[in-house]
């Protein structure tokens, strides 16, 4: 008979061998399964940010586009050049016609004072970069009344600039007592991703620095004021 009596089964020795690379294996996998998860779960935030910054850009691009432009004391379009530190964060208000309903279960007019703006949160643990709201009046209130129901449409913005072209130079504001409107309006909103503006490693102070940084998101759009065209005196006739 060759060899001895060998009992079936593994040693003390090959058991913790076993032990240690099934908890190795089982390691690496979690590592690598949670890093899967934070990558998607960045990208997602991303593309969410992505696509609140167009959503908020095309919300003012379509006010601007809607607007009441009948002339006279109804003819009200006003941007005002502002800042918030380094960074632009300008103003604009206009009489615009929407059909969205602002108080729910009360009379409305389809014509409706809109006014775009940055606002610093005041929101304990919140970012003090500024977001994005909007305020639509349904009434006729005559000033200084700025009624109406406030919106956010962005958070973590850095820049909200708008310049507007006469037919001859661009301008930074367009007061309201100027005659006639711009031909062209041009809308730049940067915003800073969620993760970063949290982040200890990024310096808020410097926002100028971060608007050209990987962490922001810049969008744009243009919104043309086609001229009407003026009768003439063999059309008057």
């Amino acid at each position: 008979m060759i060899g001895g009596n060998r009992q079936n089964g593994f040693s003390l020795i090959e058991l913790m061998v076993a032990m240690t690379i099934t908890a190795m294996i089982t390691g690496s996998t979690v590592v690598n399964l949670r890093s899967s998860t934070a990558a998607k779960n960045r990208a997602a935030r991303q593309m969410q940010l992505q696509q609140e910054t167009r959503m908020a850009v095309n919300t003012i691009a379509t006010a601007l586009r809607n607007a009441y432009r009948s002339g006279g004391n109804r003819m009200v379009l006003e941007g005002v050049d502002d800042s918030i530190g380094q960074m632009p964060a300008d103003r604009v208000r206009l009489l615009a016609i929407s059909r969205q309903t602002v108080r729910p279960d009360q009379p409305e007019s389809d014509v409706k004072e809109l006014e775009f703006g940055l606002v610093i949160p005041t929101d304990v643990g919140a970012s003090q970069l500024p977001v994005l709201m909007r305020r639509a009046d349904p009434t006729r209130n005559k000033q200084p009344d700025g009624g109406g129901v406030v919106e956010q449409l962005a958070s973590n913005v850095l820049a909200l600039d708008l310049d507007y072209h006469d037919g001859l130079k661009w301008r930074d504001d367009w007061p309201k007592d100027t005659k006639g409107w711009p031909v062209v309006i041009r809308i730049r909103l940067v915003v800073l991703a969620g993760s970063a503006a949290r982040s200890v490693d990024l310096d808020l102070a410097d926002p100028a620095m971060l608007a050209e940084s990987r962490w922001a998101w810049r969008t744009s759009r243009i919104v043309n004021f086609p001229r009407r065209a003026m009768p003439n005196k063999r059309d008057k006739q």
